[in-house]
């Protein structure tokens, strides 16, 4: 019995780590956004667990942008901190988690046009 409690206890554990990490935004990302010009530009982007991101606009392997995030309360609020695409202003994104994908909806931005013209980025785990 104590066996069957203790095999119990890890797999509740097990999945609730499994929750978590479904739930972060850390990890690898790709996104396809529309320009202002009806174009589409690929973006990956990763987000480390110590708050830092690294941003490759055009998928060409480049670093443009490195910056902080901050993950709390069903938003993420980022601030570009350096790179030839850097913009210094604050965002705020309604975030929307599942195990592959993640979805940033504009709240407020103070660099116009980083979230895109429909202000929405949709995310898919890399």
């Amino acid at each position: 019995m104590k066996n069957a409690q203790l095999f119990l206890l890890f797999l509740c554990f097990t999945i609730s780590l499994g929750a978590f990490a479904q739930s972060t935004p850390v990890g690898n990302w790709k996104a396809e956004v529309r320009t202002e010009d009806g174009a589409f530009v690929v973006i990956k982007a990763s987000l480390s667990k110590d708050g830092n991101y690294i941003v490759d606009m055009g998928g060409d392997g480049i670093i443009d942008i490195n910056g902080k995030y901050q993950a709390k309360d069903g938003k993420l609020i980022i601030q570009d901190k350096s790179g030839p695409g850097a913009c210094s202003g604050k965002g705020i994104y309604k975030l929307e988690m599942s195990a592959n994908t993640m979805e940033m909806i504009l709240i407020s931005d103070e660099c116009k046009g980083r979230a895109g013209p429909e202000g929405v980025i949709k995310f898919t785990r890399i």
